[in-house]
């Protein structure tokens, strides 16, 4: 993901801090990772007086970015809880790294290189479908219990020639 050149840095800090994670003329910033223990502070890493990253919840899931600093790399914290802060860089100033995944020389040969995340076994699908029968032959037998519990008070009698309509009130 990250050229040959990056530097990870990993730490955790607790209290009211304003430290310098790196010193240096160049750096090119690739990504930031944040985590707090609490809500009740905020954690910035700024390249000199620029923020390129705040954190104001626990959780400050990891960004991929390219960012070009010529300054110190620092990092403010407020509050009295920690937090783990995870900085990628790299000591040259330079724009074409690349920000994302992919890698061009993946080439896919047959479909076992290929896996898929968040798919069905056929068990479960085996099983999906018979439930999926079981509910419709209960919604079928309810329904039919229902149609034929319906009663009419009318009382019909049958010849050849069809049904006629017996009333009570005459």
């Amino acid at each position: 993901m990250f050229p040959n050149d990056t530097i990870t840095h990993g730490q955790e800090y607790c209290g009211q801090i304003d430290l310098i994670i790196s010193s240096g003329d160049q750096h090119t910033v690739l990504g930031v990772a944040m985590q707090q223990e609490n809500n009740s502070s905020d954690t910035t890493v700024e390249c000199g007086n620029t923020a390129i990253a705040r954190n104001y919840a626990t959780n400050y899931s990891h960004v991929p970015m390219n960012y070009q600093c010529e300054d110190n790399i620092e990092l403010t914290k407020t509050g009295n809880d920690c937090a783990f802060v995870i900085i990628n860089y790299s000591t040259n100033l330079s724009s074409n790294y690349a920000t994302t995944t992919y890698n061009p020389s993946t080439v896919i040969s047959s479909s076992t290189d290929i896996q898929l995340y968040g798919s069905f076994s056929a068990g479960e699908i085996i099983i999906s479908f018979l439930l999926l029968c079981l509910i419709l032959l209960t919604l079928i037998k309810l329904l039919v219990s229902a149609l034929s519990n319906i009663t009419t008070k009318k009382t019909y009698l049958q010849y050849g020639g069809g049904d006629v309509e017996i009333r009570k009130d005459l």
